[in-house]
């Protein structure tokens, strides 16, 4: 089995964001360049990339948890 590492995804430019509404529906919000939108387990070797309007940044130690901004 390959190695595999943490990764945080994130915006490379600023975006608005559907997220789900406490009263039920959805609502938009502005994230800028850089926030964490999620985190993926990738060997690196296959074939992945992040969906377009986003980076992968590899962060084994954690370092950018979901919600928090990565600067280039």
């Amino acid at each position: 089995m390959s190695n595999v590492t943490a990764w945080a995804v994130y915006y490379t430019a600023a975006t608005q964001e559907t997220v789900p509404a406490a009263e039920g529906g959805s609502t938009s919000v502005s994230r800028a360049a850089g926030y964490v939108w999620t985190r993926v387990l990738w060997d690196g070797a296959t074939e992945w990339s992040a969906p377009q309007g986003s980076a992968a940044i590899s962060d084994p130690e954690g370092k950018y948890s979901i919600g928090s901004q990565y600067a280039a």
